[in-house]
Parts: C-alpha cells; sequence; structure tokens
C-alpha cells in the first residue's frame, strides 16, 4: 500500500501501519510471520532531498534506519537493542526485527523509497514460524514481561524516520553510536559466498570490513552471518 501511494505522488513520511500481516517479508523473500497486535509493523515513503540522486547514495540508509529504530526503542523505555548489518535488530544473538528499504528509480534517478519496518513487541514462539522460533526474542521478553505500549514506540519511530531522506547519509555522530551498537564487531562471520573473516566494523559508505587472513574484504550487498554465539 505506502509503494501504491508512492507512486501517486504521497508525501514525504507518509506512514502504513498494520495491526496484522498475511504476507510480511524481509531480504531475500523472508516471510515474516505475528499475530494481531504482537508487533510493530510499517511502512513508510521516504522522498530524496535531491531529484538528481541515483541508487548509489542508498547504502547508509537502512543502517541509518536501524539506528533510528535502536533510539525508539530505548526512548520508549525498551531495552538496549543492538544492529547487525546491514539490517536485523538484534538483543544479544536474538533477533527482534529488521527493516527492508526498497528503492524506486525514474529515468536513472531515485524517485522515492519504502521503508518496511518489523519489531517483535510481545509475540510468543507459537506466533512464530517453527524455523525462526529459536532465534528470535520480544521486547516482552528482554524487559521483564513488560513491552513498551505499540502506539508510543511508533510515535517515537515515525518522528525519528520522516527526519530522514531517501538520500541520507551519516550525520554527526551516527557512525560513532552505529560502531558502538555493532552486533557483528570483532566476531567471526561468513558470507554468503561461504567465505569467513572477523568483522572489523562498519564503513563511513554503509559498508562492512571484513578481515580474512590478513585481508581486508569491503562488502556492501548480501548476507553476513555470525559464525559463533555472542561471548558473555
Amino acid at each position: 500500500m505506502a509503494r501504491r501511494l508512492a507512486e501517486a505522488g504521497a508525501a514525504h513520511g507518509t506512514t502504513v501501519i498494520a495491526d496484522h500481516q498475511t504476507a510480511g517479508r524481509g531480504r531475500h523473500g523472508r516471510g515474516w510471520s505475528d499475530r494481531p497486535g504482537a508487533s510493530l509493523l510499517l511502512s513508510m515513503v521516504l522522498l530524496p532531498a535531491s531529484a538528481a540522486r541515483g541508487a548509489t547514495e542508498l547504502a547508509v540508509l537502512p543502517l541509518l534506519v536501524g539506528l533510528a529504530c535502536a533510539r525508539a526503542i530505548r526512548a520508549a523505555g525498551g531495552p538496549a537493542v543492538g544492529i547487525e548489518w546491514p539490517n536485523d535488530l538484534v538483543i544479544g544473538d536474538a533477533k527482534l526485527g529488521g527493516t527492508l528499504c526498497e528503492a524506486s528509480l525514474r529515468a536513472g534517478t531515485l524517485d522515492f523509497v519504502v521503508v518496511g519496518i518489523g519489531i517483535n513487541v510481545a509475540a510468543v514462539p507459537d506466533d512464530l514460524d517453527a524455523d525462526v522460533r529459536a532465534n528470535a526474542i520480544a521486547l516482552a521478553d528482554a524487559s521483564g514481561g513488560r513491552a513498551p505500549d505499540r502506539t508510543a514506540l511508533a510515535g517515537e519511530l515515525v518522528r525519528r524516520i520522516i527526519a530522514l531522506r531517501a538520500d541520507s547519509g551519516f550525520a554527526g555522530g551516527d557512525l560513532a553510536e552505529l560502531r558502538r551498537l555493532d552486533a557483528l564487531a570483532g566476531r567471526r562471520v561468513r558470507l554468503a559466498t561461504g567465505r569467513e573473516g572477523i568483522a572489523r566494523g562498519i564503513l563511513p559508505d554503509g559498508g562492512l570490513a571484513i578481515e580474512d587472513d590478513g585481508e581486508q574484504l569491503i562488502v556492501h550487498s548480501g548476507s553476513v552471518a555470525p559464525i559463533a554465539p555472542r561471548r558473555p
């Protein structure tokens, strides 16, 4: 719906919120399962600040959206949240939520981006697909059974994301804060290609540095997953 609204000329910051999704999806076609009232699910239309921008300016946007989510959760009384490059929200080694940024180009320039966000607020294992139950967590689990109010959390989140543009770059202390929240830093990870290495941090262009036997790799797309659990 957000994409249809954007194609019809919707204003920057137009937001669609769902109480429940029957066909939620993430990167690489992965699904998203929930029950009514258990998740914060929204999509926002972001327009670029410059009409002449192409797709290359999009690399940092998913990270900025993740940072906005982490900040909003804390502001709404929730726990500290880590960011697993490029688009997952985690608490420890468990996935709390994720983001998806889908760009639309017109004549080679950036027209708009639809930002989709899903956050487990009060989901229980039976709400989730069997293949993700063991690696999922809800805000209620991490907050002693009391999750932040979804309306308050939505307000905090929309307020932060509407301040972004589709072609936003890092500003102020954004990159430093992302590096503090980086859930992969210093951990051995595996790329989608099967290659392994040690994650060495998020770069100013939104890429991820990985060290493999003294060689530095720079990853800008695809999947990167930690191999071993985080140390206590």
